[in-house]
């Protein structure tokens, strides 16, 4: 999505309530105020890289980071204690979410990631939670440029195709976390 502005700051807080976004990611400067949007019980996380540009990988490791918290921290209510415990807890988790055919986590919370104008920095974050999350690269582009004409440049779009993943978590195509969708808007 591109970046809120403060004369349109309600409609923007509307339509991420209705997207039951309650963490926004901004991949750009800071061109707004903060406070309504964490009025509405929205948390706001800053990961900013240059319009245009690969971020480093650090940025890359901090959002993903971000993405696998949000749902660890929705599926178990809580951080895990140790690496291997969360492990644990997850895949029982989603055996059991994929068991009862339920996407609980799916249904109550989102993340929205933004950037200047919605065509580099947002999509390519999300493409690369996607591809971290079993998508394949190639579909992760297609779905972004089919609700986002025109988004990521050359550059981006070969980074994501070259992709393999960084989480701390073993995830491949076709695994449970694959069911995991996102909402482009």
């Amino acid at each position: 999505m591109s970046s809120p502005e403060n004369e349109s700051m309600q409609k923007c807080i509307k339509s991420l309530k209705m997207h039951k976004v309650k963490l926004l990611v901004r991949t750009c400067e800071k061109t707004y105020d903060e406070q309504p949007i964490k009025d509405a019980d929205i948390e706001i996380h800053d990961n900013q890289f240059p319009d245009g540009q690969l971020p480093s990988i650090d940025d890359i490791k901090k959002w993903l980071a971000t993405v696998d918290e949000f749902f660890t921290d929705e599926i178990d209510g809580q951080f895990p204690n140790s690496p291997d415990q969360g492990i644990i807890n997850i895949k029982q988790k989603i055996i059991e979410i994929k068991t009862s055919k339920i996407m609980k986590f799916d249904n109550e919370r989102r993340i929205g990631v933004h950037c200047e104008a919605g065509f580099e920095g947002a999509p390519f974050f999300v493409a690369l939670a996607l591809v971290n999350n079993g998508c394949t690269p190639s579909n992760a582009i297609e779905l972004i440029r089919q609700r986002r004409p025109g988004a990521l440049n050359i550059t981006q779009a070969n980074y994501i195709l070259e992709f393999k993943g960084i989480s701390k978590i073993n995830k491949s195509q076709g695994n449970a976390n694959s069911g995991w969708k996102c909402i482009i808007f």
